[in-house]
């Protein structure tokens, strides 16, 4: 975790910041281009996820990671908020919140997955340390696990089991789906009600469009009508040819 967090910090302020202002103040344009940097929206996002997973990985194994990983994540933003305002500019392809979410999300549910298989492993099949640690004496860890289950009262082991049988696995399964089908019915409406607003606002473009139209138009009709009215009414001689004549 620390060096992840010194290497953000060594490419960013040390590589990163010189070859913006380089690029910034040179006219050459191999340097500029070499020097220019593009805020690269999912490397960054994959940087998060990369510390997530460290901290994942290595909580079973050094309980004070999740502090060390959250005044790390806050340092983070800041960093990356000078990278971006700073260091980069606007990427070419535009990112859609709703999208990028979404596949950001699948991301850290695969990092999960995979860091979470390992540590199973660790824990239901390798034997502990023998010398140190919570779980020495022990065949595994789970075993002790299983030992502080077999120490509770009846009534907690009977509820524990309850929740593996089929009287609960069943409702709560029928609940799942019912949510799911309710939270797809939302996403359908919500999408369906873009469309309409988006059919909307074309019209409502066209509306605009077809009103300036017809506002110039009378303009220019105004406009037309007073140069003919104009030309239809009599000129006067001029102050120097009245006086003469008087």
């Amino acid at each position: 975790m620390l060096v992840d967090l010194i290497s953000h910090l060594g490419v960013t302020f040390l590589i990163n910041f010189p070859r913006a202002l380089i690029a910034r103040h040179t006219r050459n344009r191999v340097i500029r281009f070499l020097g220019e940097q593009e805020f690269n929206l999912p490397k960054h996002v994959l940087d998060v996820v990369y510390s997530q997973a460290i901290c994942w990985l290595g909580s079973f194994y050094a309980p004070i990671l999740p502090a060390m990983a959250t005044v790390t994540f806050f340092l983070m933003f800041y960093i990356k908020k000078f990278a971006c305002l700073v260091n980069s500019r606007p990427a070419a392809v535009v990112y859609r919140a709703s999208r990028s979410n979404s596949l950001f999300m699948l991301v850290l549910l695969f990092t999960f997955v995979v860091v979470v298989v390992p540590l199973g492993y660790m824990v239901a099949e390798r034997p502990p340390s023998r010398k140190c640690g919570p779980f020495r004496g022990q065949p595994t860890v789970w075993s002790l696990v299983v030992q502080t289950f077999q120490s509770l009262p009846s009534w907690m082991r009977s509820l524990a089991f309850f929740f593996g049988t089929a009287s609960f696995a069943v409702p709560l399964f029928v609940v799942l789906v019912l949510s799911l089908y309710y939270y797809h019915a939302v996403s359908a409406a919500n999408k369906h009600m873009v469309e309409v607003l988006r059919h909307q606002l074309r019209l409502e473009g066209q509306d605009k469009q077809f009103l300036l139209h017809r506002l110039s138009s009378f303009i220019r009709q105004q406009q037309e009508h007073h140069k003919a009215m104009r030309a239809c009414l009599p000129q006067q001689p001029p102050r120097a040819e009245i006086s003469s004549s008087t």
